[in-house]
């Protein structure tokens, strides 16, 4: 499978050490959320913006939607005059609600290459078969979506797709880790860098600390399953019935 990028959980908190220290581990993508504070985050993007070149590191931006469309505009036209270029972004997910009209405009104004994650349930079924000219990637979740209506979605549009855990259990993390080898075993160059070294971030709970990485990379995958025998025998099981 692809490599995956670093989760920042707040861009605000991002400075040039803790990119220096993500580079050092292996990675090449950053994705962060924004949306929330946007002139300080704004800031910090154009503040970063020198050094993520040096490193040739690229952020995923996340709005998550929080941003209408207007302030989105106004928002990369400010990024833009400070810092001239949009290269250190890969791409920007769910950067306001979905609109094929207004997500066609942001590209073709800025040349951003925009993510469909959430924002994918307000595409309609007419607008389904015009993404090409408004998306570039869409965010497969394999634990809440059906992975073949995703790929078969991706290809009738001539999109990539991004597998990504949903924050959730150890088990959700190995099954799109599984559903994104399948992907990527049978649709050769369908897939960009994933989002499933998340959980780093997350309280270990005796099973997010069996998860294996190196840098970006998943290792030491489980032969048969999705893992974690030792530890589910470990669980006290209570019959509901």
């Amino acid at each position: 499978s692809p490599p995956n990028h670093y989760f920042a959980p707040d861009c605000i908190e991002i400075t040039e050490t803790y990119l220096t220290d993500i580079k050092d581990k292996g990675f090449s993508l950053i994705k962060t959320k924004c949306g929330i504070s946007p002139e300080k985050e704004l800031a910090t993007l154009i503040a970063i913006a020198p050094r993520l070149k040096d490193l040739r590191l690229k952020l995923r931006l996340d709005f998550n939607s929080r941003l209408n469309f207007l302030d989105v505009k106004t928002f990369f036209k400010s990024f833009v005059k400070k810092v001239g270029d949009f290269n250190s972004i890969d791409f920007v997910e769910d950067v306001c609600s979905f609109n094929r009209l207004q997500w066609a405009e942001i590209k073709s104004e800025f040349g951003l290459k925009l993510g469909l994650d959430r924002e994918l349930r307000n595409v309609t079924s007419t607008d389904r078969s015009k993404l090409n000219n408004c998306a570039d990637v869409l965010i497969l979740k394999p634990v809440i979506q059906n992975p073949e209506e995703i790929v078969n979605l991706a290809r009738d549009n001539n999109l990539k797709i991004s597998v990504t855990s949903n924050l959730d259990h150890s088990l959700g993390i190995m099954d799109a880790a599984y559903e994104s080898g399948k992907i990527n075993v049978k649709y050769s160059g369908l897939l960009v860098a994933g989002g499933l070294i998340s959980h780093m971030h997350l309280e270990d709970d005796g099973f997010f600390s069996k998860i294996k990485t190196n840098g970006p990379h998943l290792i030491d995958l489980p032969k048969i399953g999705l893992g974690f025998t030792t530890e589910i025998e470990k669980l006290k099981w209570n019959f509901l019935l």
